[in-house]
């Protein structure tokens, strides 16, 4: 999923392309299963500690010498997460609306858009477990490294509690609305009351979580294509330079808000932009 330390990828094609299969490593380049130095081994030969082909260390986890197949499971990930986060920001800005109508700030009808963020909560939740756990699907073409494996479980343990979360809120939210609305003060109803708070400390706690390790994930895989850094920042800054001009103009609060609602939009940026170099990598 990573690129390898110590090792450029123009270095690597030095090595393999005009030094040849049969020609020994000069470079300094370690195995990627077990770290041990190359340096004097042919290129078509094996690590003498746990016998991976030094060709697959010299390819370092990069993209282009991974299957379509792996390819295309990439880009439908990065499809589905892109479609659940912004299922996610529409969905905040439904509770945001609602919150609004409750207090009087705007006018309008109360409760369908309540409803609304729930549904497109658990559409969102959905196609993001579908999105999260392909994207951590380790690559068949090379080998897992402790980076790697660790990513994965986080980013699939976060979207599974995420899951649980929303699943939760949600289901708190009808209970404690028709136990509270049959008798205000009940027993029952308190009692769904404070499974309601755990359950949005939860989701937030894990919405929080599943932000930055998805970025941290897909930062990874982004590493392994060439130069990707440049259009990435570009989609992002066209978010962020407006938001926060924007933001300088409300109070602190409101700034806040606006954060909130347009944090699920990172992940989106960064998986739209994973999927579209994708579209240009070629098999080595």
């Amino acid at each position: 999923m990573v690129g390898h330390p110590g090792l450029t990828g123009r270095q690597a094609d030095t090595a393999i392309g005009p030094m040849g299969l049969g020609e020994v490593i000069e470079l300094p380049v370690t195995c990627r299963r077990c770290g041990y130095r190359l340096e004097g081994l042919l290129v078509s030969g094996q690590c003498p500690e746990c016998g991976l082909s030094v060709l697959t260390s010299l390819r370092r986890g990069e993209l282009r010498f991974s299957t379509p197949g792996h390819r295309a499971r990439l880009s439908r990930a990065c499809l589905f997460i892109e479609y659940s986060q912004f299922g996610v920001f529409l969905a905040v800005l439904c509770l945001g609306l609602d919150g609004a109508i409750r207090t009087g700030l705007i006018s309008g009808p109360q409760g369908w858009l309540s409803v609304l963020a729930a549904l497109l909560a658990l559409t969102g939740q959905v196609l993001g477990l579908l999105g999260w756990w392909r994207l951590a699907t380790p690559d068949p073409a090379t080998v897992d490294v402790r980076a790697d494996r660790v990513t994965r479980a986080l980013i699939r343990g976060v979207v599974v509690l995420q899951s649980v979360g929303v699943i939760w809120t949600v289901a708190s939210s009808v209970l404690t609305g028709a136990a509270l609305a049959t008798e205000p003060r009940s027993a029952a109803g308190m009692a769904s009351a404070t499974g309601l708070n755990f359950a949005v400390l939860l989701g937030v706690a894990t919405w929080v979580a599943g932000v930055v390790v998805g970025l941290v994930c897909l930062s990874r895989i982004l590493a392994s294509l060439p130069a990707p850094w440049a259009s990435v920042m570009a989609s992002a800054s066209a978010v962020a330079v407006p938001a926060l001009l924007t933001a300088m103009f409300f109070n602190s609060l409101m700034a806040l808000a606006i954060g909130l609602l347009l944090a699920p939009l990172v992940p989106a940026i960064f998986a739209d932009r994973l999927r579209v170099l994708l579209r240009g990598v070629k098999s080595s």
